[in-house]
């Protein structure tokens, strides 16, 4: 990103999706809450509005571009996307039962681990919290998971 002039300030900022086979279709509720808090409410962070958006978060990260600041939210959920991460396909660690059990992962006392566990031969896989992030309102309330939360990273260039 060291190369991009942000000096002209043509756009107040840009937002991108990180899904590889993005459908748009999935964004027009978020542009349209977006374009209200914005202009509207005049509220200018995303975080105001981004927990209705749990569907959205699900598929694709956001990347905000600002001057001289990216910022890339990612939406989390302990049993479907530990601390953002994809939970790919072949989940199992021994790659034999081909899932883990996602109905009650096992989150530490601190928070900051995901442990998932193979419910038919026990095998596990623990998620730790990536470093250089923050929770968007603070961190979940522990045991309340049903809309998952979000996670931001700022990045200055």
């Amino acid at each position: 990103m060291s190369n991009v002039d942000f000096s002209r300030q043509v756009f107040e900022k840009i937002l991108c999706f990180t899904q590889a086979d993005f459908q748009p279709s999935v964004t027009h509720k978020f542009f349209m809450d977006w374009a209200l808090s914005h202009f509207i409410h005049e509220r200018r962070s995303l975080s105001t509005f981004l927990m209705d958006h749990q569907t959205l978060g699900a598929h694709t990260d956001i990347i905000q571009f600002q001057n001289k600041m990216t910022t890339t939210f990612r939406w989390t959920h302990p049993g479907i996307r530990p601390f953002g991460e994809s939970v790919v396909t072949r989940q199992c660690p021994n790659g034999e039962c081909n899932r883990l059990k996602m109905v009650s992962p096992t989150v530490s006392r601190n928070g900051m681990n995901i442990r998932l566990q193979c419910e038919v031969c026990h095998e596990e896989a623990t998620y730790t919290f990536p470093t250089d992030w923050a929770w968007v309102d603070g961190a979940p309330v522990k045991g309340d998971h049903g809309q998952g939360a979000w996670l931001v990273h700022k990045e200055s260039h």
